[in-house]
């Protein structure tokens, strides 16, 4: 339960840029170059990252739901499969802030 509560944050943290950055580089550009650096950067990670958790993990939270999955542990937690759905809620959250990230990311590159 602890992982749910602690995994929701990742796509609070990538809003408020609150994530790790190397900054050796980046701190010396111009808005326009950390622009594309921010653009090229959520669609080659994030997008890629986020989209590839999304697409293993599809059947393996399928399976949970449809065999309704509990605890092995007598005094485990009836609904596994419920649990196991933050395994794509994550990286759906994480995609919609990098959406938005992007867009930023798009709009400041073109205003320069």
């Amino acid at each position: 339960l602890n992982c749910v509560i602690f995994s929701s944050g990742v796509a609070y943290t990538l809003k408020e840029g609150a994530h790790v950055r190397v900054d050796v580089l980046y701190s010396k550009l111009s808005s326009k170059s950390k622009a594309l650096v921010d653009l090229l950067g959520t669609l080659a990670f994030l997008g890629l990252t986020a989209g590839f958790i999304l697409w293993t993990s599809w059947d393996y939270v399928s399976v949970s739901w449809r065999i309704r999955e509990g605890s092995a542990e007598s005094s485990g937690l009836p609904y596994v499969y419920v649990l196991k759905t933050s395994i794509l809620i994550i990286p759906i959250m994480l995609l919609m802030q990098g959406l938005s990230e992007f867009l930023k990311a798009y709009k400041m590159y073109h205003k320069n």
